[in-house]
């Protein structure tokens, strides 16, 4: 993980400007600092990357050994060509005039971009999924290209997009004011629906925790719930005898599922769990201002972009709970987090067997015979996915901790894609209910719970009602 923030301009922006900008994004890269400052042909370049050493390489970005070749790389390749750090490889493609070729085979999670100055042409490129934030600004008579919206905004930038995830964008700035932009669709996905068993979808989902978890100097922690998708991830960890540490925040997990997985973890690989007690309203309040002061309003969208129930990244419980985790995750040396992101969006669109558990899925978990009809469905790609990956990335930036998604893998996803529609079917998140089941790992077998980290007496009062209900029968409750 890294953050960086460039600018191509007619006008030199002030040294003070662009390191005030650079404050919003300097978290994500604790280990080092490097500015590049140059003009060329009348335009002004200047360069920040904050790095997050995760090889021990400490390579200073931009990289660059003429102007026809600067790269600012954000993210990991799971696969280096020699051992060698990950910017190292990319650079050596990126010369050789082979990236696109490169990152179309490299397992990876990042956002890259590099420049030809000479030719006046600048190349940006997601993942898959676009699990790292970057985001470019276009004003009159300049070019701001950065990893969040806010530094770009700091800079008074009026136009500003974000670069959507599986995509190569090209930017050609022989004219300032009026640049050529052009999209292309990076990865092409298979949606032959042939494959009869779940070994290939395991097979996959074991290498992708084994390379984000043994890359490099990682020092690796996994938010343990009672349900699916940590499950997994530890279980493969267990397995594979992966040393990592476990932590869970608050109460509301099923206590007797969660204190079988500790025992079984630490029978393992699994160092030491840590409990993080509930957040009080105050605790609450506190954690929400500052990712408020640090992130500003990034709205969660869920359903369409303007629904009018949306809340605030910093307002939801789960950023608030992933907050504290954090913090004390990093106070403690750890850099890396395994998450389960992306397995509720590709795996179940928050639904089984027609049947919405959340009111923003969108067809209920029920793949059809078809795949064509309904991909990509708007949560693979976009609204939810969008919405938690960017809780995951700034939230965990903001304490230099990485995150990684081996539900969100290139490799993981074309073959649930080409799991027969029955096999998808089959029970609910099946491949990985199927994965569980074989290990006998422990889990909440068809449930669903939102991460909820606050201290509730509700939360206590509906666990009652609930009981009672099976007790007595259906009851109401007056507010």
């Amino acid at each position: 993980m890294c953050g960086f923030i460039t600018t191509i301009s007619r006008k030199e922006i002030s040294r003070f400007e662009i390191l005030k900008a650079n404050k919003y994004i300097s978290s994500r890269g604790p280990d080092q600092t490097n500015r590049l400052s140059f003009e060329k042909d009348g335009y002004y370049y200047d360069s920040i990357h904050n790095l997050l050493d995760i090889s021990n390489s400490f390579i200073s970005q931009p990289i660059f050994t003429d102007l026809k070749n600067l790269l600012l790389f954000n993210g990991e390749i799971y696969h280096p060509k020699n051992n060698n750090p990950d910017t190292l490889n990319l650079y050596q493609e990126l010369i050789r005039n082979n990236l696109s070729n490169y990152l179309r085979t490299a397992r990876g999670e990042y956002a890259i971009c590099t420049f030809n100055i000479e030719n006046k042409l600048i190349k940006i490129y997601t993942d898959l999924i676009g699990t790292k934030p970057i985001f470019f600004g276009i004003s009159k008579d300049s070019i701001c290209i950065s990893s969040y919206k806010s530094a770009i905004s700091h800079l008074l930038y009026n136009e500003i997009k974000e670069v959507p995830p599986n995509k190569k964008i090209e930017i050609k700035y022989f004219d300032l004011e009026n640049p050529e932009i052009s999209y292309e669709d990076f990865f092409k996905l298979d949606l032959k629906q042939f494959k009869s068993t779940y070994d290939s979808w395991i097979d996959a989902f074991e290498k992708s925790v084994k390379e984000r978890s043994v890359h490099f100097k990682s020092k690796i922690c996994v938010p343990l719930s009672s349900g699916y998708d940590s499950g997994a991830i530890c279980c493969v960890l267990n397995k594979l005898r992966i040393p990592y540490s476990t932590v869970t925040v608050g109460n509301s997990e099923n206590k007797k599922i969660l204190k079988k997985r500790i025992s079984i973890n630490k029978k393992f690989s699994c160092k030491k769990h840590y409990q993080i007690p509930p957040l009080t309203k105050k605790e609450s309040e506190k954690v929400s201002l500052f990712l408020k002061e640090k992130l500003g309003n990034i709205k969660y969208e869920h359903k369409d972009k303007d629904q009018k129930d949306a809340i605030m990244l910093h307002e939801d419980g789960g950023a608030l709970g992933l907050a504290i985790l954090c913090k004390q995750m990093s106070s403690k040396g750890f850099n890396v987090i395994i998450s389960g992101g992306g397995a509720d969006e590709i795996i179940s669109d928050y639904g089984f067997n027609g049947k919405k558990i959340y009111s923003h899925s969108e067809f209920g978990g029920k793949f059809p015979k078809n795949l064509e009809t309904i991909f990509p469905w708007k949560k693979f790609y976009g609204d939810s996915q969008r919405s938690y990956l960017k809780k995951d990335e700034m939230v965990a930036g903001l304490f230099g901790i990485e995150g990684r998604y081996p539900f969100l893998d290139l490799n993981v996803i074309q073959e649930f894609l080409n799991l027969r529609s029955e096999l998808k079917n089959e029970k609910y998140k099946s491949c990985v209910s199927e994965f569980l089941e074989r290990e006998n790992y422990p889990f909440d077998k068809n449930s669903k719970e939102g991460f909820n980290p606050m201290k509730s007496e509700v939360s206590i009062l509906k666990k009652l009602l609930i009981k009672s209900k099976k007790l007595l029968g259906t009851i109401s409750l007056i507010n």
